[in-house]
């Protein structure tokens, strides 16, 4: 919630990269179709990362909750205008369009990020804490917490740390289990990927750490799995996700399971 008497943020618009399309090689979309996700370094400037980081410190003064999957702020900085630019002014933008199709990615009114900082574990809790959130079945996907699988498009990711080598509490990925999610959904219902549930074996997937810089861009399909190593750096690592959709998701939503290339026009 706001302080008394400070403004809201205005509606998000896209500007400078964001505008100029993105041409993406075909290794790239092969990369995407095949496992999952897209990793783009680079995709935002350096003055658009730090400006962003500013912003997140200052709220970091006003004081926070930690959750499992989520950080609460008290104020509106998931809205601010320099949370926003990483998607609005920079290529992440282009690059999400060129994957769903030009020109077919919704801008809400009401866009925001998902500030998501991951903190160094303590050197006397090291021992106890597990490689991943909840040990070797700590994966997730978008929407099973609310049982709505396939909730967005896409999801972009930005990185606002550099993460060069693994337990730095980085994403981690297992690549091509879009593709294997899919058929579970098809052959055992979505009730399968209920958050309580015990989840499926991702078997042979393994599971990889990004190793990203910051500036980083990535972009994942809504049923890939991954999840985040603790973080044994001295470091609080800080990542930045948006949720995006196209203009005709709801009505394609159904036959993802079935076809996970549906709404993907650009791969």
């Amino acid at each position: 919630m706001s302080d008394a008497g400070e403004a809201r943020p205005g509606p998000a618009a896209l500007s400078g990269a964001a505008l100029e399309p993105y041409d993406l090689t075909e290794p790239q979309r092969a990369a995407f179709r095949a496992e999952g996700y897209l990793v783009v370094p680079g995709a935002v400037p350096g003055e658009l990362v730090l400006a962003a980081l500013r912003a997140i410190h200052a709220s970091f003064g006003k004081g926070f909750d930690v959750l499992p999957y989520r950080t609460t702020f008290r104020d509106d900085v998931e809205r601010d205008p320099s949370v926003l630019a990483l998607l609005t002014g920079a290529s992440t933008w282009a690059v999400a369009s060129e994957l769903v199709g030009r020109g077919k990615l919704l801008l809400p009114p009401d866009l925001q990020g998902q500030v998501l900082p991951h903190f160094p574990v303590a050197v006397r809790d090291e021992a106890s804490v597990e490689e991943l959130f909840g040990g070797s079945d700590g994966w997730h996907i978008d929407g099973m917490s609310e049982d709505r699988l396939y909730p967005c498009t896409i999801v972009a990711g930005i990185a606002l740390s550099d993460t060069p080598e693994p337990s730095m509490g980085q994403l981690v990925v297992w690549p091509g289990t879009h593709l294997l999610l899919c058929e579970v959904v098809r052959a055992r219902g979505p009730s399968v990927l209920r958050f309580e549930a015990k989840r499926p074996s991702l078997a042979p997937h393994a599971h990889v750490h990004l190793r990203l810089r910051a500036g980083d861009a990535v972009f994942m399909h809504p049923m890939l799995a991954h999840s985040w190593s603790r973080n044994l750096s001295p470091h609080v690592r800080h990542m930045v996700y948006y949720r995006l959709t196209k203009t005709d998701h709801e009505r394609e939503r159904p036959r993802m399971f079935s076809e996970p290339f549906s709404l993907f026009e650009g791969v």
